[in-house]
């Protein structure tokens, strides 16, 4: 560990390990640069990338095929609400809401043809 000899009446120095995993035998490396523990060597991890945009990238828009959404027809929300069915009764209807109940009345309300005396 560590032969140093500590003061008496002073605290304890905070010991700090040494460090073992330091790749001593390694290299540091150019910067941006990563190391191959296959190749044992250093590379540009951004080489390939480099060198298509200096080929002058995509070089045809791309194509995509049908989407899966294409053949889906739109949904109608109006349709559907014009077509469901209620569960309500015209006698419920106007019992509930006196404004029905008038356009009701006014809607089927004939008037009579008064005969005029001679």
């Amino acid at each position: 560990m560590d032969d140093r000899k500590i003061p008496s009446g002073t605290m304890a120095p905070s010991y700090t390990p040494e460090r073992t995993e330091q790749n001593w035998d390694k290299p540091i490396g150019p910067r941006k640069m990563k190391w191959s523990n296959k190749r044992q060597d250093f590379y540009d991890p951004t080489e390939g990338l480099r060198k298509w945009r200096e080929a002058g990238g995509p070089t045809k828009p791309r194509v995509y095929g049908p989407r899966l959404t294409d053949e889906i027809p739109p949904y109608d929300i109006v349709g559907d609400v014009k077509n469901c069915r209620v569960n309500i009764t015209y006698g419920q209807l106007i019992n509930e809401n006196t404004k029905y109940y008038k356009q009701l009345r006014e809607g089927t309300y004939r008037p009579r043809s008064m005969n005029k005396k001679n």
